[in-house]
């Protein structure tokens, strides 16, 4: 029983953000933000910002306005427990959960599209590339359409195993899907590599996608890939980091971030435009814009007779 004021509350919880009676250890400090992990190998964040939020993530508040997560004090709280619906460590720390807003999974999972035009995909293209050269991340629109173009290898890695992806779709090709993926899994630097972002973003749009105007049923197509995926992340030696598995394992099950699933609504709703694009670029530093670049990529693959232009700035 504590007897003191917490030191942060929690102030939202995602829908897989588990609360029961458990220890846990510190994976990883940020000054936003906490990474957690169990005794079955499940990821857990504790972040600050609700920009930051995803399905196994908590939103905190600091009892001090200006306090965020001391690195230095949880490298020496490597341990913590959450009981009576509250997370405590043994330096003393702990995080009162008790009052959260818990976030329902239909707020975590992307609409469904009801149509699409290739123009207003060409615009969310430009938009998406002029940031891209704004913030001269490896990966841009142009090197993924145009490989000839490409000016880095992660760039050149990341266009030859989307197009795997890409044929996939088109035969419904599991082996081609295989080999996409694996080659994508853990490509780039980072804690959430490009490629893995890319994935994200692709597989959001497999789960937006239906029938009703790209003239075929992706279920069994989404349900073959995200078989392999989930057997390739839970492999004994692991191929990309935990931070990526984690967020994969949700993308595998129709859950994503909530950067990815404002630009869902947007795009859906036809009106997503720059302030759109700009808000999911700040999602790290290119995770954002890697995972809108899957995205579109994906829808420009499932939409009937789509032709890239050549280069759009």
């Amino acid at each position: 029983m504590h007897t003191t004021w917490p030191s942060a509350h929690a102030l939202l919880i995602g829908s897989c953000f588990s609360l029961e009676p458990r220890e846990v250890k510190v994976h990883s400090v940020f000054h936003s933000a906490l990474n957690l992990i169990d005794e079955q190998r499940m990821l857990y964040t504790l972040v600050m910002h609700k920009k930051q939020l995803h399905p196994s993530c908590a939103l905190v508040s600091f009892t001090d306005p200006c306090a965020g997560f001391d690195e230095s004090a949880f490298t020496q709280a490597r341990e913590g427990k959450f009981e009576e619906g509250s997370l405590s460590f043994d330096c003393g720390i702990w995080v009162s959960c008790k009052g959260a807003q818990r976030i329902h999974p239909s707020e975590e999972v992307p609409p469904k599209l009801s149509g699409l035009e290739a123009s207003y995909l060409l615009r969310q293209m430009k938009i998406l590339s002029l940031l891209q050269q704004e913030k001269q991340t490896a990966l841009t629109v142009d090197a993924l359409f145009s490989p000839s173009t490409g000016t880095n290898t992660l760039s050149s890695l990341v266009a030859y195993n989307a197009r795997l992806l890409g044929k996939s779709i088109q035969s419904s090709d599991s082996t081609l899907a295989r080999r996409g993926i694996e080659g994508l899994l853990g490509l780039g630097p980072g804690s959430t590599p490009s490629g893995d972002d890319f994935l994200c973003g692709f597989l959001m749009a497999l789960h937006m996608s239906g029938p009703s105007f790209f003239g075929r049923d992706l279920h069994t197509y989404f349900s073959s890939i995200t078989t392999i995926l989930s057997g390739l992340i839970r492999k004994p030696i692991p191929i990309t980091t935990d931070i990526s598995m984690q967020l994969l394992g949700l993308a595998s099950e129709g859950l994503f971030s909530q950067p990815l699933i404002a630009m869902a609504k947007a795009f859906s709703l036809l009106v997503a435009d720059r302030q759109s694009w700009e808000a999911l670029a700040d999602f790290g530093y290119s995770s954002g814009l890697d995972a809108g670049l899957g995205f579109l990529f994906a829808l420009s693959v499932l939409l009937p007779d789509f032709e890239y232009k050549g280069e759009l700035c």
